[in-house]
């Protein structure tokens, strides 16, 4: 099983958006506020965590959910949630990239690909670099008949590099901008938004009262009987199975 979210923005917003949670510095740091809290609520609910390593954490507690694994992990200082599963391309991208990746393999017989050598390059792609190094040659007056390989490539090499990505970009002929304002910066297929749908039921158990005595608690702390009465409404919204310490 794969990570699917590798504690990127949409797991982060999903957990601020669901729990509730203030903004904090960092946008990873958001759950600082309820590290204790969480220890608690879900020591006094599960039982005690997995604990890895006691230098470097305070638990983790696992648990299955649907076809996921969704782990909750104590590090030093705020609460991590993981959440795991079988995902066939691990590169999440935005539709803005999913959209300059196509228009690449759709030009792809123009572009100038650096990894590539002389060698390994088509006929009419070397008619182009070769073009595109007449230009450069004169833009920048060398003198190509009395310069050396690693002459060139000390002195040249890095603007000669620039040069090919801007023929490059001249051939896509999208601006990454533009693509992100309108395509958006963030990628949900339909795993994903599942994934997500899922996580969200599974937070909203974790707001779930427990009682001690008559003070009822969450993953967030104290509540107040209202609280309580409200949160109570996602007990069994979701089937939850805590895998036990081995």
């Amino acid at each position: 099983m794969q990570n699917i979210f590798q504690d990127n923005s949409l797991i982060r917003r999903k957990i601020k958006e669901t729990l509730q949670l203030p903004d904090g510095q960092y946008e990873w740091q958001i759950t600082g506020d309820i590290y204790f809290q969480t220890f608690f609520y879900l020591s006094k609910r599960f039982g005690e965590p997995e604990v890895f390593d006691d230098y470097k954490n305070a638990g983790t507690w696992r648990f299955a959910v649907k076809q996921y694994q969704i782990h909750v992990y104590l590090n030093c200082s705020w609460v991590v949630f993981l959440m795991f599963g079988k995902i066939g391309n691990q590169r999440i991208e935005s539709p803005a990239l999913v959209k300059w990746h196509r228009r690449c393999r759709e030009v792809s017989g123009k572009l100038l690909y650096g990894y590539l050598s002389n060698n390994d390059r088509s006929e009419n792609t070397m008619k182009i670099v070769d073009a595109l190094f007449e230009q450069f040659v004169v833009e920048n007056s060398i003198d190509k008949e009395n310069i050396t390989k690693e002459e060139f490539d000390d002195k040249y090499g890095m603007a000669w590099f620039d040069y090919c990505q801007k023929y490059n970009n001249k051939i896509i002929n999208l601006n990454r901008k533009e693509l992100d304002e309108k395509y958006g910066k963030e990628y949900k297929n339909a795993y994903v938004r599942h994934a997500l749908k899922t996580l969200e039921q599974f937070l909203k158990n974790m707001l779930t009262p427990i009682w001690i005595r008559d003070v009822p608690y969450n993953i967030k702390g104290k509540l107040s009987d209202k609280e309580a009465s409200f949160y109570h409404r996602y007990y069994d919204n979701i089937n939850i199975k805590f895998i036990k310490n081995q």
